[in-house]
């Protein structure tokens, strides 16, 4: 999808590219793998999930389709399904004041 290589054959390091921290300094959330949540899905925000199927967001290594590289991107399946280019984020305090 893109012209240059970041020199990792699929996903890189944590916080390898400081480059694209967000106005909020956050790092990697988008590019390397897409994330499960803790949502179950349901086609309308508002009802009350009918599945088993989970949410997983955002775009990853994997796509080659520059739209689907964005962090609202939002896709489900069943929570067993494992993929190296699916994975999770571990969120915890910030070391900042």
């Amino acid at each position: 999808m893109y012209p240059g290589d970041d020199g990792y054959p699929s996903t890189a390091s944590v916080g390898r590219f400081p480059k694209g921290a967000s106005p909020f300094g956050v790092l990697d959330m988008a590019g390397n793998v897409s994330e499960w949540t803790a949502s179950g899905y349901s086609s309308n925000y508002a009802e009350k999930p009918g599945t088993a199927q989970r949410v997983f967001r955002g775009g990853s290594w994997f796509d080659y389709v520059p739209r689907d590289e964005r962090l609202t991107l939002r896709l489900r399946s069943e929570p067993e399904m494992r993929l190296s280019w699916l994975g999770f984020r571990c969120a915890g305090r910030s070391a900042l004041p």
